[in-house]
């Protein structure tokens, strides 16, 4: 499976979780200057297919911007990033 901007990878059994910036230009505009938004995307990879599923996505990065990393705990979701001090729960 190929996604855009992959960034921290973790196991949810036999499936990968990674957390995305989708846009380059964007993630470093919201590293310089945390008003402006990166927009998040967390995708399933299923070992043997080639299409990613989507977890999550806030293609605006408004909810959340710059998600580095996806953990799956208990029916939620938990969305960090690379530069806010908090993070995001999502039921699933």
């Amino acid at each position: 499976a190929k996604v855009h901007g992959p960034d921290n990878l973790r196991w949810d059994g036999e499936d990968l979780i990674v957390a995305c910036h989708l846009r380059l230009v964007k993630f470093l505009g919201h590293a310089k200057n945390p008003q402006k938004y990166s927009p998040t995307v967390v995708y399933r990879i299923v070992p043997g297919t080639t299409k990613p599923v989507p977890l999550y996505a806030d293609k605006s990065g408004k909810t959340i911007s710059a998600g580095a990393t996806g953990l799956l705990y208990k029916d939620r979701l938990y969305i960090g990033q690379v530069f806010e001090n908090w993070i995001m729960e999502v039921q699933k």
